[in-house]
């Protein structure tokens, strides 16, 4: 005769087990610390060498940004980072000439100009920078966008999805996120979303190593978090420099040269230079927009600086042309009033002097 109570006692037994282990995976979900201590042992061999995750990069630095973790896990640099791209038309295509809805990376070492580029390209009309992270960052987590785990029911946390939704909300085709973390996590990124496009931010190393050493201040000079990191994650990107997707760009030729180089990284990104080739993308993307009202249709520029709080139109007041309708003014004023470090501005400027002086003795 069954045992009403002890099968009544085993079933409820179960049930919590099933529910404490959905509670567990959901966690780790929500959990980067956990996902890559996990993925940690797993590259140890804890779980023995059949567990062991796919190869990083060949080549690709052991330590990588100032983010936990500092060692580069092979989740962030997959040795098949391309394999997504191959069997992709769409991302094939998107080698030669960037999406129209192209996500927008903007990586580099940190204190390098990041914050400056994607405080630019959000006065774009069709960009929509995500700035409401700590420092104005988002940092990739294990699975921000396709999730590494395929042995295991853990989901992806499509972050992607969110910041396109944010975007079409401002009527952007592109949305764009900095952190210089994610230079270490290139290969993921472009394995998740092989249409995204990166703007690497490369700056003087001896300026570099002193911001990021006042930042740092009780940090070894020569360590991974000053000096060390200038080299770790530069190479780190350079390790992609022959990929289309990738652009490279000095800090002191955007802040020196703006007129020349923000084009040239509106171009890369898939972001039109003027207002018409704007307005043209606005009407083919957002028709249901400008046919609400006359209103709600977008005005040319007129120079206003827009304010953040005001996400329901279109943004263009914010871009202001040249009198040849080329790339804005806007742009252009707010590169050369960018917050540099000010100690920097001077050792750059001795240099320079330096550099005069010598050239201008004669030579023995």
């Amino acid at each position: 005769m069954v045992d009403l109570p002890k099968c009544g006692s085993t079933v409820l037994q179960l049930l919590a087990a099933v529910v404490a282990l959905l509670c567990g995976l959901r966690w780790f979900e929500h959990s980067p610390n956990a996902q890559n201590a996990l993925w940690q042992m797993l590259a140890m061999g804890v779980f023995g060498d059949g567990a062991r995750p796919p190869p990083a990069l060949e080549g690709f630095p052991d330590l990588c940004g100032n983010a936990n973790p500092l060692r580069t896990l092979s989740w962030m640099a997959p040795a098949d980072f391309n394999a997504s791209t191959e069997r992709n038309p769409r991302a094939v295509a998107s080698l030669a000439r960037p999406a129209p809805d192209a996500p927008v990376f903007v990586v580099g070492c940190g204190h390098s100009g990041t914050t400056e580029l994607i405080t630019l390209l959000d006065r774009h009309p069709l960009v929509h920078a995500y700035l409401d992270g700590p420092g104005m960052e988002f940092a990739i987590q294990p699975n921000s966008f396709i999730s590494p785990w395929g042995w295991l029911p853990v989901g992806s946390m499509r972050d992607d999805v969110r910041f396109a939704k944010l975007a079409a909300k401002r009527h952007a085709s592109h949305w764009a996120v900095k952190s210089p973390s994610n230079i270490c996590r290139i290969g993921y990124i472009i394995k998740s979303l092989p249409s995204a496009r990166f703007v690497m931010m490369v700056r003087d190393g001896r300026d570099t190593m002193i911001s990021l050493r006042e930042r740092f201040p009780h940090a070894d000079v020569s360590g991974p978090l000053v000096l060390g990191r200038w080299v770790n994650d530069n190479s780190a990107g350079l390790a992609y420099e022959n990929d289309p997707r990738l652009l490279i760009v000095k800090l002191e030729d955007l802040s020196g040269r703006p007129r020349e180089v923000l084009p040239t990284i509106l171009r890369h990104v898939g972001a039109p230079l003027d207002w018409a080739a704007t307005r043209v993308e606005l009407e083919r993307s957002h028709k249901h927009f400008l046919g609400a009202s006359p209103a709600r249709t977008p005005k040319e520029p007129s120079g206003r600086s827009e304010a953040r709080s005001g996400p329901t139109e279109p943004r263009e007041e914010a871009w202001v042309e040249t009198p040849g309708g080329g790339l804005g003014r806007g742009f252009e004023l707010e590169v050369s009033r960018a917050s540099f470090s000010p100690r920097a501005r001077a050792q750059a400027a001795a240099r320079a002097a330096a550099g005069a002086a010598g050239a201008a003795q004669p030579s023995s």
